[in-house]
């Protein structure tokens, strides 16, 4: 229960915030298809209706508006979308997530390759709601539609 207030609390003070980043992480050779992972409903964004199949078919509908062909294979990049709420408040995340490749020693390109599955996109919106389910996917939407912008500029 402490931190359920606490956490509250803290979505409280910031009502409204957003924060999201681009970087070259969002090019891929193969970037028409597009996995996805819905994740985070607990018992409360559930019972509003805001299901994962329901987030999961929102999705993909948005993808495919602009040509994207969804998938559930997470094997290789995959788009990442977290939806829970807690009492009026909520949180939103998109992040892409795919394979990156680095050296051990940046500084010496013949040391050994390392790979590990990173995020290189994010954008998150926490606030609060009036129990509306509706508002809940429109701000979905908007994130949707950021990412889908830079994503495709990115695979332009």
């Amino acid at each position: 229960m402490r931190l359920k207030l606490i956490l509250f609390s803290y979505l409280l003070c910031f009502s409204f915030y957003q924060m999201g980043y681009s970087q070259d992480g969002l090019k891929i050779a193969d970037h028409e298809n597009i996995a996805i992972m819905i994740e985070g409903l607990n018992s409360s964004t559930v019972e509003m209706g805001l299901t994962e199949s329901r987030l999961q078919s929102r999705t993909e509908v948005r993808l495919r508006q602009v040509g994207l062909k969804p998938s559930l294979d997470t094997s290789g990049p995959f788009l990442y979308v977290f939806m829970t709420t807690v009492g009026n408040a909520f949180t939103i995340r998109i992040t892409f997530n795919r394979w990156v490749y680095f050296h051990e020693d940046p500084d010496d390109l013949s040391s050994e390759l390392l790979t590990e599955l990173s995020r290189t996109y994010l954008t998150s919106v926490t606030g609060t709601h009036s129990y509306e389910p509706e508002y809940l996917v429109s701000i979905l939407d908007t994130q949707l539609d950021q990412f889908i912008s830079e994503y495709l500029r990115a695979n332009d």
